[in-house]
């Protein structure tokens, strides 16, 4: 949901994210643009942007207009987890194996950081001191977050 509760976003197989409202159900706005499953959304704490995941990549989008402001690459499977942290910085998680870690609204689309278990990333969550992500095999990484920009 965003920061001021008025709106849920999703993502799904028809490639489509969708602003709906919280209290109507109603949808206010569709974002087009992925080519693939959409799997993950997070929206940024201020409620401005959502960062997509899907088996195309990763996207960052204005909610206000509906534009679609950058791609973030790196990834090299479908990403299904995405976390934002209170400051900005993006948390992605892919079949490839890998967590990623993005500058703040992935300014300049490429990432800081990376982790990488043994297996698919699942799942992630991000707060200003620590990352944690589940991988397929069950497992619970909780890594230490000291952004530097």
């Amino acid at each position: 949901a965003t920061a001021d509760g008025l709106h849920v976003i999703t993502g799904g197989e028809d490639e489509t994210v969708k602003v709906c409202s919280l209290a109507t159900g109603d949808e206010v706005r569709v974002l087009t643009g992925h080519t693939a499953a959409v799997r993950s959304v997070a929206v940024t704490p201020d409620g401005r942007h959502a960062v997509t995941g899907g088996d195309d990549g990763v996207y960052v989008w204005d909610l206000s207009t509906g534009d679609r402001l950058r791609s973030l690459t790196g990834h090299t499977a479908a990403v299904w987890a995405v976390a934002v942290t209170p400051d900005g910085h993006i948390a992605t998680g892919s079949a490839d194996r890998t967590l990623r870690v993005w500058p703040r609204l992935g300014d300049d689309g490429a990432s800081i950081a990376a982790f990488t278990p043994d297996v698919a990333v699942y799942c992630c969550a991000a707060n200003s001191a620590r990352l944690l992500c589940a991988d397929a095999s069950g497992r619970l990484h909780i890594l230490q977050f000291a952004p530097t920009d």
